[in-house]
């Protein structure tokens, strides 16, 4: 019983694939809309350590919003990964709040 938002995306993607980490459920529709693959973690301290076994088949990117607690929740993503030796890529986006925000400013 996980409250990972979109988890059943992983079965539509192969090992190897990219899955976005986003916090929040508008960050996984916008990464749909944009073609990327997402899971979206609910509430920026809720990533469950554990979670992180789920995703060892695929290739991690960590989508925080730009704030102080979207750079917590990265942390504690990139940790809970780091102890099962996955590594991670952290993408920060520059001059927007969120995921979701990016997407909006890209479609003008």
């Amino acid at each position: 019983n996980t409250h990972i938002y979109n988890f059943n995306v992983l079965n539509q993607i192969g090992k190897n694939d990219f899955i976005y980490i986003c916090e929040g459920i508008p960050d996984v529709l916008s990464a749909y809309q944009m073609g990327i693959h997402a899971v979206g973690i609910l509430g920026a301290n809720n990533f469950n350590e554990e979670w992180a076994n789920y995703f060892t088949d695929y290739k991690i990117r960590i989508i925080p919003d730009s704030d102080i607690s979207g750079n917590e929740f990265a942390i504690v993503v990139e940790k809970a990964f780091r102890k099962i030796g996955k590594p991670v890529q952290i993408i920060k986006l520059k001059g927007v709040k969120d995921l979701t925000e990016y997407r909006v400013s890209r479609c003008k």
